[in-house]
């Protein structure tokens, strides 16, 4: 099995991160009055990330059940649920309002996944490859992983100014 060896698994290694950007952005946009009004029930028709982010959210209970049957200590999923609520359950709180239509809301995470894997061919890697990495780094309890590596450096950074 190749595993990925850099540093840390990049954000842009996981389509999950790529959802969150756009669930950031349009939110952004949503949100505040840097295009008119017109545009916004334009993006809110059409780019809506609600359906993108149930399917994220679906991903991540999968791992965290997979997980589960893998005997991880109770610090990795203690990690791996605040990654979910996070990265997840808050956007999909924010969202709320939003009404999923589907099979229109198909389309445009259908075009993110398409320009993700070409991406991911670009780097000369694989979902495949990305996802097995992931678990593999998981179930060692490396924090190798985006969010994980970023509660490691919080961590590291606030019992550096505590001593």
């Amino acid at each position: 099995m190749i595993y990925i060896m850099d540093e840390y698994l990049r954000m842009d290694y996981f389509f999950s991160y790529w959802i969150v950007l756009w669930f950031l952005i349009y939110y952004f946009i949503i949100q505040t009055s840097i295009i008119q009004e017109k545009d916004k029930k334009y993006i809110q028709n059409n780019f809506n990330p609600k359906f993108a982010l149930y399917i994220a959210l679906f991903e991540n209970l999968c791992v965290f059940i997979y997980l589960l049957f893998h005997r991880p200590t109770i610090s990795l999923m203690i990690k791996y649920m605040l990654m979910i609520i996070v990265l997840k359950v808050v956007p999909l709180y924010l969202l709320q309002e939003e009404k999923i239509v589907l099979p229109k809301d198909l389309f445009p995470v259908s075009g993110l996944f398409v320009m993700y894997n070409v991406y991911l061919t670009s780097l000369e890697t694989s979902l495949y490859t990305i996802y097995k990495s992931s678990a593999h780094y998981l179930m060692k309890g490396n924090n190798q992983t985006p969010f994980f590596h970023l509660l490691q450096q919080l961590g590291s950074r606030f019992s550096s100014k505590s001593s």
